[in-house]
């Protein structure tokens, strides 16, 4: 289920194409390393160049702006490992603080993140399924992860009805 999820995403988004060369950040998270197996499996064009660069989690979670990513100048699309919890949390976060949402490049390329119709925990659970090496990862912002996931199991379906939310006010 979750890998025909990120098909649908990577597909109706369009997220790569021929002659794409795409870096995947791996925080060692069972998100990263369901991103880069998905990506493997799925990604079947030998023109798409893939290059896997292990960083630390939050550097992923914490901003979009941040260095270290190694020579992101080779590279024209970026690929992070950022879950529908991620994303829901941040744009609340944003919304609270009152910041706008930032564009979604990381040093001026463009990022990508199959994941985002995955939460956290089917991740999880998917990456114990197929056995993958990860370390678990903390929400991106906890207070906010209670509140959201305390609305999702008085209101199932809050999560997704959040990301409808954001792709309407791009």
């Amino acid at each position: 289920m979750i890998e025909k999820r990120v098909r649908k995403e990577m597909r109706v988004n369009s997220l790569l194409s021929k002659n794409d060369r795409a870096l995947i950040l791996d925080d060692g998270t069972e998100k990263g390393a369901v991103c880069t197996f998905l990506l493997k499996k799925i990604i079947k064009d030998p023109t798409i160049k893939f290059v896997v660069e292990k960083i630390s989690g939050h550097n992923i979670s914490g901003g979009y702006g941040r260095t270290g990513y190694g020579r992101t100048s080779r590279y024209n699309k970026i690929i992070v490992p950022w879950t529908l919890d991620d994303e829901a949390s941040y744009y609340l976060k944003s919304m609270f603080e009152n910041h706008k949402n930032p564009k979604h490049l990381l040093h001026g390329k463009k990022m990508i993140k199959p994941l985002i119709g995955v939460t956290r925990e089917e991740a999880a659970e998917f990456a114990g399924i197929k056995r993958l090496r990860y370390t678990s990862s903390k929400p991106f912002d906890m207070d906010i992860q209670k509140m959201i996931d305390t609305m999702e199991a008085k209101y199932p379906g809050t999560k997704p009805g959040i990301l409808k939310n954001i792709r309407k006010s791009k």
